[in-house]
């Protein structure tokens, strides 16, 4: 188990590396995500870094509060006259998306009644 000290060290390295690949991206013209997974991949524990991380948990609370954090300050710097012009295209993908959401999944589902018969039904398919 490695010290308190040590965990600190290897994030606020990390964290000056990302800073960094964020700096570099904007002159290379690179998308920072690429960058960003760049490290982490060479960071983690297949990668020369070796670490080690097995908390799922942790990761979902990260990644969720920081896309709501993202979330809620994108609301509150988009304008309404920058959304105008674009809200009728952007709303139009939208019913086209459901209907062929919902009509796949309603054909796997029947599929998988007739093709199973009480199988289906016993895994809680209602046929």
């Amino acid at each position: 188990m490695p010290s308190v000290e040590t965990v600190l060290l290897v994030v606020a390295l990390l964290f000056i590396v990302s800073i960094l690949a964020s700096k570099a991206s904007v002159r290379l013209g690179i998308p920072s995500m690429l960058l960003f997974v760049g490290i982490g991949m060479l960071a983690g524990s297949d990668g020369p870094g070796g670490i080690y991380f097995d908390h799922p948990w942790a990761t979902q609370l990260v990644g969720v509060s920081a896309l709501a954090l993202i979330l809620f300050a994108a609301g509150f710097e988009t304008r309404l006259d920058d959304v105008r012009p674009v809200l009728l295209s952007a709303a139009s993908p939208i019913p086209s998306g459901q209907a062929a959401t919902s009509s796949s999944s309603q054909y796997w589902q029947l599929s998988e009644c007739f093709s199973f018969g009480k199988a289906a039904s016993a895994a809680g398919f209602a046929c």
